[in-house]
């Protein structure tokens, strides 16, 4: 619908001045022909029309021609326009046909992506970002600098999943484009960490409920950031530096905790989803929902979210007898189809 709209606001000119040539000739044809036509050849303005667009398009049916020498001099101008100005004009629709195909190609129409999660700026990590999204079943929009990126990033999914408009991330209007007053979170990617925290507070001002998720190269900045109203802080050179220390002495550790954070590749993925009021769950206790996953061969619950009023407290492996609450979180740990037994009969969507 954007490249529509942004055709029909280019082209509106163009062909409201053809519409404009059309009326005027046919006039023209009809006042000075009109008396040269006998009453049963039913000739009308409307026939006028008719002829002014069949001579325009060079067709020429004959079924129709001036009789009179105004006539012919008004068709001869007609014609003379029509050779000499329609190709300037029908090459300017043309253009912004084109363009509009660009602008779309690019991004710059924006989309209209409700409740979506935004990733600003292209790199290795929001790449990475990107793919277990989309392998979650997220709706992604992308902001890159990057052209030469457009191409990569637009074969990850489908126009319906992933949207990915071009511009300078650290510009109002470029996150505008990608519907950022209307996403739920924000993950920011760029190599530069000023950058990051530029963006971080811009988005903030412009969508102050959203959770803005930054990656950054220097620990030092993780408070600034978490001050700035950044709800998660993370460092890839953090974790990869862990996950490097548990492969030195715990190698089967490093791999099972490798296979459960990816959602991309298939295998075991944790998971998490919210306790509703209408999921059947609210008010009974851990080991009851543990029993009930076994029996459904369901996914394994490995961690509670315990929902304070304001924020999530996480337990591990929590105590049987703790009852669920409404706004409470379960993590589990499943497989594909373990995990859309729970998505089911829960009701509920993963993720928050």
């Amino acid at each position: 619908m954007g490249m529509v709209r942004y055709i029909v606001r280019r082209s509106w000119k163009v062909v409201t001045f053809l519409c404009l040539v059309v009326i005027v000739a046919s006039f023209l044809f009809y006042q000075i022909e009109k008396t040269e036509y006998k009453p049963e050849e039913n000739f009308s303005f409307g026939t006028a029309v008719w002829y002014t667009l069949v001579t325009i398009s060079t067709v020429g049916y004959g079924d129709y021609s001036p009789k009179t020498t105004g006539g012919r001099f008004a068709m001869a101008f007609l014609i003379i326009f029509t050779f000499s100005n329609l190709g300037i004009l029908m090459g300017m629709v043309n253009d912004t046909v084109l363009e509009a195909k660009e602008r779309r190609e690019l991004g710059l129409d924006g989309t209209d992506f409700e409740d979506h999660i935004v990733v600003v700026g292209w790199s290795h990590i929001s790449s990475i970002v990107v793919q277990e999204l989309l392998g979650a079943g997220q709706r992604v929009a992308v902001v890159t600098g990057d052209r030469e990126s457009l191409t990569q990033i637009r074969d990850l999914a489908p126009r319906t999943q992933l949207f990915i408009t071009l511009g300078d991330p650290t510009q109002e209007k470029s996150i505008d484009r990608a519907g950022i007053r209307r996403a739920r979170t924000s993950v920011l990617c760029a190599e530069d960490d000023t950058h990051n925290l530029i963006m971080s507070l811009m988005i903030k001002d412009l969508n102050p409920r959203i959770r803005v998720i930054v990656s950054v190269a220097r620990e030092e900045l993780k408070r600034t950031l978490t001050n700035a109203g950044v709800t998660y802080v993370t460092s890839p050179f953090e974790m990869s530096g862990r996950l490097v220390a548990s492969a030195a002495f715990e190698p089967e550790i490093a791999i099972f905790i490798d296979d459960i954070t990816t959602a991309a590749t298939g295998g075991y993925d944790l998971q998490q989803y919210t306790i509703t009021a209408d999921c059947g769950m609210a008010g009974k206790s851990v080991g009851h929902f543990i029993d009930k996953m076994n029996e459904l061969n369901a996914s394994l619950l490995v961690a509670l979210g315990v929902y304070d009023g304001k924020d999530w407290d996480i337990k591990p492996h929590p105590s049987r007898d703790l009852l669920l609450r409404e706004k409470d979180i379960v993590i589990t740990l499943g497989n594909s189809v373990q995990n859309d037994v729970v998505r089911s009969y829960l009701g509920v969507s993963q993720g928050r």
